[in-house]
């Protein structure tokens, strides 16, 4: 029996990845934060499919985390065909102004934690000789992003990282994709704290359902790197092809320029 892990399960992308391959009729490691959210979630899937699920109440913010989580998985014999790192948080305002403990939280979970599951997991499938990780990035990964400075540097961490993996690992028995989706309802401009932005005004946004659909369609294909909806196309093509200071000078507008007090 395997296993699809997912991290951040609780709200948002990461739920609806947990509805999407519960329908598909896969056994789920559900890891995130609140396991009231998670329990609740769990007592849903279990109404309509018959599968496996597997509960992991985990701050994956804590530097400990991902090796911990991984142990344990490993020690209970629960074996992971496939992961999916769609954990994340973001952070707005100037950057010299921010709590930097809140910045080494967004380093952790962006980044560190992402890159040691990724380690641990595309080992032991390698042993395995199957699986297939899926990182989740953003349109924010095709260049700087002010007032998100370091959220945007994430994602271009989680892309080019992802990118790279894949291509190291492209003869094995395991696969190494990336998703960008672009701006999501899914409270994240909330929880950023992003009190001006333009972002889900000014920028069609997209449903979490369409985004864990794009996935799921990523993951059983043989492909490396989905950009999700025709608005990201344009926006990577912007980044790739127009000045580098027009989409800085853009990415300043939509992030939303905090007002000077």
């Amino acid at each position: 029996m395997t296993y699809t892990l997912i991290t951040g399960a609780s709200s948002g992308i990461g739920k609806e990845f947990a509805r999407v391959f519960a329908q598909k009729g896969h056994h789920l490691i559900l890891v995130a934060r609140r396991i009231h959210l998670l329990e609740h979630l769990k007592k849903e899937l279990l109404k309509d499919n018959n599968i496996k699920i597997e509960l992991f109440p985990v701050d994956l913010a804590n530097p400990s985390s991902a090796k911990q989580l991984f142990e344990t998985i490993t020690a209970r014999g629960l074996l992971v065909d496939h992961l999916i790192n769609n954990a994340g948080v973001g952070s707005w305002g100037p950057f010299v102004e921010a709590d930097w403990q809140e910045q080494l939280r967004l380093i952790q979970l962006n980044i560190t934690t992402l890159t040691e599951l990724t380690y641990l997991f595309a080992r032991q499938m390698l042993t395995y000789h199957r699986g297939t990780i899926l990182n989740i990035s953003s349109t924010a990964s095709f260049g700087g992003g002010p007032y998100m400075a370091l959220y945007y540097a994430s994602k271009a961490y989680v892309t080019t990282f992802s990118e790279a993996l894949a291509e190291e690992l492209k003869d094995s028995p395991i696969n190494i994709q990336v998703l960008c989706p672009g701006p999501t309802r899914t409270g994240f401009e909330k929880a950023a704290g992003m009190k001006h932005a333009k972002m889900f005004t000014w920028v069609p946004t997209a449903m979490p359902q369409a985004v864990a659909q794009a996935g799921y369609d990523l993951m059983v294909s043989n492909r490396k790197v989905k950009y999700h909806s025709a608005n990201t196309h344009v926006f990577n093509l912007t980044a790739r092809l127009g000045p580098r200071s027009l989409w800085r000078k853009a990415a300043a507008i939509i992030n939303g320029i905090p007002r000077k007090k």
